[in-house]
């Protein structure tokens, strides 16, 4: 079962930070598929720790190639910066969307500012889902988010079922867009079978 970390830099931030555990995670990005224009995607343990991946429309708008570093700054302390390695950039295979969560969205949720990593990485800067929950006084606005890779929809019931049995609070949600498409879909058929 893969899974990918999703990490986000909130607060009135310009960029998505997100961390992905392996090739099969990455390719289910949650801004949709992508392809490499250059370099090539991070690995994924601890000796490629602070490398990312940023898309050809950040890298051109900034003039960075694959190599160049680059540092972002958490929104919510001005005063802690991260510091990243271009290992490789992308090609969105989908027009960006600037405009996709309205003007409260702001300029992070534009596909072509996302950053991705490793979530290696995110670990190894403390923004890992252990270390914000238990550190008081981490000033970094994140939003935790987990994407696990399921075979069937009977697996994705087994696997809601099994994290609300081993204590997964009320206030988190499990959900599966696929799986709500597809109830959708067929409830004109549903409705059909009546006739």
């Amino acid at each position: 079962m893969a899974f990918s970390l999703s990490v986000m830099m909130m607060t009135s931030g310009d960029f998505t930070l997100t961390g992905f555990s392996s090739d099969t995670a990455i390719a289910n990005a949650a801004n949709g598929t992508f392809t490499m224009s250059s370099g090539e995607v991070f690995g994924y343990g601890e000796s490629d720790n602070g490398k990312v991946i940023i898309s050809k429309a950040l890298a051109d708008f900034n003039d960075l190639k694959v190599g160049d570093e680059i540092t972002v700054t958490n929104p919510s302390d001005t005063s802690t910066t991260y510091t990243f390695t271009i290992s490789g950039i992308y090609k969105n295979s989908t027009s960006s969307n600037t405009s996709a969560m309205g003007p409260m969205g702001g300029t992070s949720q534009d596909a072509d500012n996302a950053i991705y990593t490793s979530v290696s990485t995110l670990k190894s800067l403390g923004l890992d889902a252990d270390t914000t929950a238990n550190d008081d006084d981490n000033n970094t606005t994140t939003q935790l988010g987990y994407t696990y890779m399921l075979g069937s929809a009977d697996d994705y019931e087994t696997f809601a079922s099994d994290v609300r049995k081993a204590g997964l609070d009320d206030t988190y949600t499990v959900q599966s867009a696929d799986v709500e498409n597809h109830e959708s879909s067929l409830v004109p058929l549903d409705s059909l079978a009546k006739f």
